[in-house]
């Protein structure tokens, strides 16, 4: 029976680690093609954040606002009201730096981290 949950266990271990990777594959594929493609505006900060909290989450990160705001690639007001949006609809969630006060970091939301976790594997097979 231990022997089952630990294959199980491992399997799944697997298939983030695998998963993670794919995600910064796609990260930096996006970063390449605004690199080749310098005057061309691709705009799509959504899914920048998304996969940035993703990678984050999964490496055990902390995020800023301000740094999901560079990382987004577009201006910082730009990113804040994606931020806002995706906040209102529930993708992400947002928590209070205990050290400093002033400093929120963000996260996916629950259903946001295995509605990545679904995609990647459906886009990855």
């Amino acid at each position: 029976m231990a022997s089952a949950f630990i294959d199980d266990l491992e399997q799944e271990v697997q298939l983030c680690a695998g998963l993670l990777t794919f995600a910064k594959r796609l990260l930096r594929e996006r970063r390449l093609r605004e690199k080749i493609f310098e005057a061309v505006e691709f705009g799509e900060p959504a899914w920048d954040i998304l996969l940035n909290l993703y990678i984050a989450h999964h490496e055990g990160k902390l995020v800023s606002v301000s740094s999901l705001c560079v990382a987004a690639g577009v201006p910082a007001t730009t990113a804040l009201r994606w931020i806002s949006t995706m906040e209102a609809r529930g993708q992400l969630r947002r928590h209070r730096d205990p050290v400093h006060k002033r400093r929120m970091f963000m996260s996916l939301s629950d259903e946001a981290l295995s509605a990545m976790d679904r995609y990647l594997t459906a886009l990855a097979a």
